[in-house]
């Protein structure tokens, strides 16, 4: 179900991060920035509209970031308030939590 949370994998510390977040901005504001999460290897970033998110998932999944390194975009559910959305690295990945603390 689309929403105005997008999740963002295979982002790693080789991934040059401005450049991503620039090409997220060609669809519309992102708020508050992207959020990287380093230890998972993926980020997030959210938009004012869900068109605007629609628009860059369509366009960016599957986007070469690196030779043989492809993105992953998904869309976040916005009824889900466990990932809390404040600070960096507060966003959990969109399975919830892999030691099974239902995220």
């Amino acid at each position: 179900r689309a929403s105005t949370t997008l999740w963002l994998g295979n982002v790693d510390d080789f991934v040059p991060r401005k450049e991503l977040e620039s090409l997220l901005g060609e669809f519309g504001r992102v708020i508050n920035g992207l959020r990287y999460l380093p230890a998972r290897t993926c980020a997030f970033a959210s938009f004012p509209q869900v068109d605007d998110a629609i628009a860059a998932r369509n366009h960016l999944y599957g986007l070469e970031v690196q030779r043989n390194q492809y993105l992953n975009v998904d869309f976040v559910d916005d009824g889900d308030n466990s990932w809390g959305g404040e600070g960096w690295g507060a966003w959990p990945t969109p399975w919830g939590s892999p030691w099974g603390g239902g995220g």
